[in-house]
C-alpha cells in the first residue's frame, strides 16, 4: 500500500505567487541604485526563502503518506508518524481526522487535503478501521 495525500492545489500556488511576488520586490530593490537597503530589506529575501521553501517542501513531501505498514505526515522540523498496527483510535469531527496510538496524535485537516485525496484518504480510514476493528468516533469526548 502507497498512498500519498496531496496539499489543496490553492494552498500550493498561493505560496508559490506570494513568493514570486516577494523575490519581485527584492530583486527590484537590487536594481535601483538610490534606495536606502537598510536590514529591512533583506526581510525580502527571508520572505522568499519561507515561501518558496514552504511550497517546494509542501509539493514534494505531500502532506500525509501511508506507505507499507506507516503513517507519517511530513513537517520541517518533527515529522509525526505511526505503525497502522499501533493505531488505537480514530477521531472524525466536521471531516477532520486525528489518528491516535499510546504516544502520538496526528491530526489531519480537510481544509488543507485535496479533494480527490480526501476521498481515498476516507475510504482507506474507513477500510482500515473496519477491518481492523477500530471504532470510527464522529466527535471528540
Amino acid at each position: 500500500m502507497n498512498l500519498k495525500i496531496r496539499y489543496k492545489n490553492n494552498r500550493l500556488y498561493t505560496n508559490l505567487v506570494i513568493g514570486i511576488l516577494w523575490s519581485v520586490l527584492f530583486v527590484s530593490g537590487l536594481l535601483v541604485d538610490n534606495i536606502d537597503k537598510g536590514w529591512q530589506y533583506y526581510l525580502y529575501f527571508i520572505f522568499v526563502m519561507i515561501y518558496l521553501g514552504q511550497y517546494f517542501f509542501e509539493s514534494y513531501y505531500h502532506y500525509l503518506i501511508i506507505k507499507d505498514d506507516t503513517i507519517t505526515k511530513p513537517e520541517l522540523f518533527n515529522n509525526k508518524s505511526t505503525k497502522l498496527s499501533d493505531i488505537t483510535e480514530i477521531y472524525k469531527y466536521k471531516g477532520d481526522y486525528i489518528i491516535c496510538n499510546a504516544e502520538t496524535k496526528i491530526n489531519l485537516s480537510k481544509n488543507m487535503i485535496d479533494p480527490e485525496s480526501y476521498r481515498k484518504l476516507s475510504k482507506f480510514i474507513d477500510d482500515y478501521s473496519a477491518i481492523n476493528q477500530i471504532t470510527l468516533k464522529e466527535h471528540l469526548v
